[in-house]
């Protein structure tokens, strides 16, 4: 008898589930990507985009390229066609961390033909008495036990909308994900507002700023200087549905502090912590910069000021300080 695959967001949910299916006929794994950061294109197999995915996610954030590559090819060879399998059961989020990793994986399963009877999808945005809610990975496993018997079929209309929402999210043209969300994404119930917080990434017109910046800024303006546990908390308080991870948020810092006008100050280590052993996080205290009250009050851009090299989905902002 074939077994079944569970797929899920993060290690923290899918060692879980081993504990819970040990001894039964399933083979469960995360899908370990980061698909609100670095490159994207529609087709992420393609090898020289996966090389210079690599690359971005060991300049950006420490993670040893080849460990990056080995990790894609062993999910993919344990993937395979989807035939192995009597059942793909895909465990997710509604925040757009999950949203993005969802919307590969139902493109990915339509290209490979998998028939939508074989798949069951599990999403879910809140718990009752987990407030605030970031994730399955907050629950125990007597949680995620209770929810075994809730997956549902996924729909013929669902791997459409997933194909569709993936080319929409991968594509360099801006007005793509727009014209998506002025459709009807029933069919995904937590897509149209992760794709709206995806837009709200982007850098504002008048200073240069998206929500996360905008949002650290106002913190260490009113808060003043915080190490960065606290304020990594903070940030993720206000963005339960991003998805924010640490290395995420260390990534914004970093971009923050760059440039001949930074808009933040971190006193301790040269280096922001990395992938790997993580130093304490006590040792770092950011600070606000007056660049940064400047365009956190519309009085510079900060895209003016130190430029932008970022991707957001597929598209790659680019422009050079001004002066």
């Amino acid at each position: 008898m074939k077994p079944d695959l569970h797929i899920t967001n993060g290690d923290s949910v899918a060692d879980k589930l081993k504990r819970m299916l040990q001894g039964e006929n399933a083979i469960v794994m995360a899908w370990r990507e980061m698909l609100t950061d670095g490159p994207i294109q529609a087709d992420l197999d393609e090898e020289a985009f996966t090389d210079r995915r690599a690359a971005w996610f060991e300049a950006a954030m420490g993670v040893p390229a080849d460990e990056f590559k080995s990790a894609l090819r062993e999910q993919q060879a344990l993937l395979g066609s989807g035939e192995a399998y009597s059942r793909i059961v895909l465990w997710f989020e509604h925040d757009l961390f999950d949203q993005a990793l969802l919307l590969y994986l139902l493109d990915r399963l339509r290209r490979l033909r998998v028939p939508a009877g074989k798949l069951q999808l599990l999403q879910i945005g809140s718990f009752p008495g987990i407030e605030p809610f970031y994730g399955l990975g907050q629950l125990s496993e007597a949680q995620l036990k209770g929810l075994l018997g809730s997956p549902q079929p996924v729909t013929a209309e669902q791997l459409g909308l997933g194909a569709e929402g993936w080319r929409a999210y991968a594509s360099a043209d801006p007005e793509a994900v727009p014209a998506l969300l002025r459709r009807d994404l029933t069919a995904l119930p937590f897509l149209s507002e992760a794709l709206k917080l995806h837009l709200e990434r982007f850098p504002d017109p008048s200073t240069g700023l998206g929500r996360v910046e905008r949002q650290t800024l106002a913190l260490l303006a009113a808060e003043g200087p915080l190490t960065l546990a606290p304020l990594f908390q903070a940030v993720s308080r206000l963005n339960t549905s991003y998805g924010l991870g640490d290395l995420q948020c260390w990534c914004y810092l970093d971009r923050m502090r760059s440039g001949s006008r930074p808009l933040i100050a971190v006193e301790g280590p040269a280096k922001l912590p990395r992938y790997g052993p993580a130093p304490k996080l006590d040792a770092y205290q950011v600070s606000i910069t007056e660049s940064g009250l400047q365009a956190m009050r519309g009085e510079a851009n900060a895209a003016d000021l130190n430029g932008i090299d970022r991707w957001l989905g597929g598209i790659h902002l680019m422009k050079n300080p001004k002066g």
